[in-house]
């Protein structure tokens, strides 16, 4: 059998999805003791994704993960694709870690029987770590950074590839010998209730690809809930009986066009930073389908608030180029909310994202060069020429649009190089 390389970032994406089958032939002896017998039948496992069904708050229906996982369902998935739960015998089933390194901020109604993704790209958020402060996760092109160790608190967003710096010689052909990236909080979604009060943190669901984080007022019962998704081109926060707040890490020069200062009031906010950079912001209603006006105060030189309580999403994406503004004008209400990876065969899968709002348009998404290299396109998927950013590690990431009408669009991959699937390396050892 043989499988590609780049499908294995798919497969990596469901493998904490899954329970493995058990390998009969062990036998236990009355002490506990186990072993092999010539004469035992051994089962072979099978892989499947598995889909998750975690109901959501009820209060955040609408803008939460449908998809977080129940992974007894898998049995129904018609992939053909499977695997069973170990028993116990063969894998001891222990929760010691949770004494030993427990997860932070997890609301422990939605873990269930679920496998806590804690090595995900958004792992840092529940990462076990004396220092209160969450440390940044990268959906790429974007960093976030969960705000709730000190004022004033929120969700920061930013493109790290701007703030990238290196040096060094590594001696390997003029290669450098290191580079990082600053962490700079440029764009930061808070609320008034919350900004200097320490709110409530919390993953509330996630999914193959994506998590669901949720804020939630010491003061009163407003929240504000996100769903984080890889390669999202927009950062989005619903908010609910609060009063947003939006911060900048530079001064604000214009809003729309005009200075920064007084009130402005609309569903739609070109902000100019006085270092350069561009971002827009749409305020949509709360089940994403319609735009819906706000009226914003500046509050000193890179804040602005809202002047009362709000019931809505704002949605956020940085502009590196004006003439994104059209295409991005255009898909502002269809909102990704996650994906889940369904593997076909030994060379094909593909991601069904999870949507909400209004997807008439199709959903606007970035894609990884391995992606944008093997996209099935004849099914209306279409690359958005011009439309580049660059992540952190993993080179540029092009823009692709889903054809319009679908509320849950899908990627399809199919896979031309293949590569031995097997456990041992292509080249044996000498002997």
């Amino acid at each position: 059998m043989k499988i590609s390389a780049s499908a294995f970032i798919g497969l990596s994406a469901v493998l904490h999805h899954l329970h493995f089958s058990a390998v009969a032939g062990q036998a236990i002896d009355k002490n506990g003791s186990s072993s092999f017998s010539n004469d035992s039948p051994v089962v072979a496992p099978t892989f499947a994704p598995v889909v998750n069904n975690t109901e959501p708050d009820a209060g955040d229906v609408g803008f939460t993960n449908s998809s977080a996982s129940n992974p007894d369902v898998g049995d129904e998935n018609p992939s053909g694709f499977h695997a069973s739960e170990p028993p116990s015998y063969l894998v001891e089933h222990t929760d010691a870690m949770m004494g030993l390194c427990p997860p932070r901020f997890l609301d422990s109604s939605v873990i269930k029987n679920r496998a806590i993704p804690t090595n995900n790209w958004w792992g840092n958020i529940i990462a076990h770590d004396s220092n209160a402060a969450i440390q940044p996760i990268w959906s790429n092109p974007y960093s976030l950074q969960m705000v709730v160790d000190k004022a004033p608190f929120g969700m920061s967003v930013s493109y790290p590839y701007r703030s990238r710096f290196s040096g060094g010689s590594s001696g390997n052909n003029g290669a450098v010998k290191f580079y990082a990236h600053g962490m700079v909080r440029e764009f930061v979604f808070s609320a008034e209730e919350i900004v200097w009060q320490k709110p409530n943190f919390q993953v509330v669901d996630w999914a193959d690809q994506g998590v669901t984080v949720k804020f939630t007022a010491g003061s009163s019962s407003g929240t504000m809930v996100s769903d984080l998704v890889s390669g999202m081109v927009y950062s989005s926060m619903k908010y609910s009986g609060l009063t947003p707040r939006l911060v900048s890490s530079a001064a604000i020069s214009t809003i729309n066009g005009q200075p920064m200062g007084g009130q402005v009031r609309g569903s739609k906010f070109e902000i100019v930073y006085n270092s350069g950079q561009k971002w827009v912001v749409y305020a949509l209603s709360s089940d994403g389908r319609s735009e819906k006006e706000i009226t914003l105060t500046a509050d000193g030189n890179s804040a602005l608030k809202s002047t009362g309580v709000f019931d809505g999403i704002l949605r956020v994406a940085m502009v590196l180029e004006s003439s994104w503004l059209t295409t991005l004008d255009e898909h502002k209400s269809c909102i990704v909310q996650a994906a889940n990876i369904d593997l076909h065969d030994d060379s094909s899968y593909a991601f069904k994202w999870k949507t909400t709002g209004d997807c008439s348009c199709g959903l606007l998404h970035y894609a990884m060069k391995h992606h944008t290299e093997t996209i099935d396109k004849s099914s209306g998927v279409r690359q958005m020429d011009g439309m580049v950013a660059y992540s952190t590690t993993r080179g540029a990431y092009q823009a692709f649009t889903t054809p319009g009408g679908s509320a849950d669009p899908v990627w399809e991959i199919k896979e031309a190089q293949q590569v031995p699937e097997d456990f041992y390396p292509s080249r044996k050892i000498a002997s």
